[in-house]
């Protein structure tokens, strides 16, 4: 897969579902993610810790 590292991603529908998993996948490769769900308690700042590893903008 191409460099991804410090690059900026949007990734919508990433509570659950296919977009947590690519939110997840991009996250290990060191992307910079900005992650949004209509269901904003499946992203409460404690999950979001455990689950994306890097840095949130």
């Amino acid at each position: 897969m191409k460099d991804l590292k410090n690059k900026v991603v949007v990734v919508t529908g990433a509570g659950s579902g296919i977009g947590r998993a690519l939110a997840q996948a991009l996250a290990v490769r060191g992307c910079r993610l900005a992650i949004s769900d209509v269901k904003t308690y499946k992203l409460d700042v404690g999950d979001r810790d455990a689950v994306f590893p890097q840095e949130f903008i």
